[in-house]
């Protein structure tokens, strides 16, 4: 199950790519009928980046990777909502990747309690 969800932040993150790389090299497509500005640009940089940071301290047991988690997640919406008609989707993909977080969290929290 951890590899199945570190695939799934690293697959994630892999989607904030492109609207990156249009921002700064790209042209408008006619499905993005502009090009995003730089700083859009760079959230969607920064959230890709927390992903895959995310999965990383994630594959090596580190009991803290979701307060890499949250900023991703956060910023990670907070982009979608810029684009919101060509990217509403990822907002499940947020929901799955926030409600693990949560839960796994949760419990690491209750662990280290006990």
């Amino acid at each position: 199950m951890k590899l199945l969800f570190e695939t799934f932040l690293i697959a994630h993150g892999l989607l904030h790519l492109p609207a990156f790389i249009r921002s700064f090299f790209g042209e408008p497509t006619p499905k993005a009928r502009e090009t995003a500005s730089k700083g859009l640009g760079i959230l969607w940089l920064t959230a890709s980046l927390l992903f895959f940071c995310t999965a990383g301290l994630l594959h090596y047991d580190n009991d803290y990777w979701w307060t890499v988690a949250v900023p991703a997640i956060t910023i990670s919406q907070l982009d979608i909502i810029t684009r919101w008609k060509e990217t509403k989707s990822g907002t499940l993909v947020n929901l799955v990747i926030a409600v693990v977080t949560y839960t796994v969290a949760h419990n690491l929290w209750q662990l280290h309690q006990n």
